[in-house]
Order: C-alpha cells, then sequence, then structure tokens
C-alpha cells in the first residue's frame, strides 16, 4: 500500500515502457497510467527509442526480448547515441548472467510483482 506521499512523487514521473506482448503491454501501462504522470507505450525498442527523444521520460522500462531493436541494444543507444543516464528498468523473465547488461540500471523479473515495480519507481524518483 502506497503512502499518500509515495503517490504524489509516482504522479511526478514521465515514463517510457517498452514491451512486444500487446497483452502485457496495455495490462501494466493501464495499472501505470492510473498512478503516473504520463506513460508512452511502446511495442519494441526502436519505437521506444523515438518516444525517449521525444519525451524525455524521468524512468524507462523495458523488456529484452523485441523485434526489431531488442531492449538491451535499445538502452545502449539510450546511453550512447542520445547520451542519456536516466534509470532504464529491465522487466525480464530472464534470470541469467547472459540477459544482464551495464546499460540497465536494475531489473524486475517477470510476472512483474506492481508493488516491487512501485517500490523500483519510487527509489528512483527520490
Amino acid at each position: 500500500m502506497l503512502r499518500e506521499e509515495e503517490k504524489q512523487l509516482l504522479k511526478t514521473l514521465v515514463v517510457v515502457y517498452a514491451e512486444d506482448d500487446e497483452i502485457i503491454r496495455e495490462a501494466l501501462g493501464m495499472s501505470l497510467k492510473r498512478k503516473l504522470k504520463m506513460v508512452h507505450l511502446a511495442n519494441n525498442g526502436s519505437h521506444a527509442l523515438e518516444l525517449i527523444d521525444e519525451h524525455k521520460p524521468n524512468i524507462i522500462l523495458s523488456d529484452i526480448e523485441m523485434p526489431v531493436l531488442d531492449g538491451m541494444k535499445m538502452a545502449k543507444k539510450v546511453r550512447e547515441d542520445l547520451n542519456m543516464q536516466n534509470p532504464i528498468i529491465a522487466l525480464t523473465a530472464y534470470n541469467d548472467d547472459e540477459h544482464k547488461s551495464p546499460y540497465f540500471t536494475d531489473y524486475v523479473y517477470k510476472p512483474i510483482d506492481v508493488d516491487e515495480l512501485y517500490k523500483k519507481l519510487l527509489c528512483f524518483a527520490k
């Protein structure tokens, strides 16, 4: 359960969320939109880069395995091409070293525990 000051802090956040699975993207996107200032949804890493460049989010959420441009390559481009140091949280089913990247700030493992995700968002918002 979020305290009132935590709810207010979440309401200041602009997030880009990249996920190729439409059901997951829409479901988590709806939850995020109820709590955050603005949520921009992308169905792949390339689309996410466009949204990131346009909206300059506080935090980026991304799946790792996606078509067109995967989350790891997208995170690298955010750091190197866009020169942004904003937190990038990977939302992934992979819990192994092969799917870790220095470009990700943190990880939340699927199935997503939204309470855990909001705690991480709050940590990075402070």
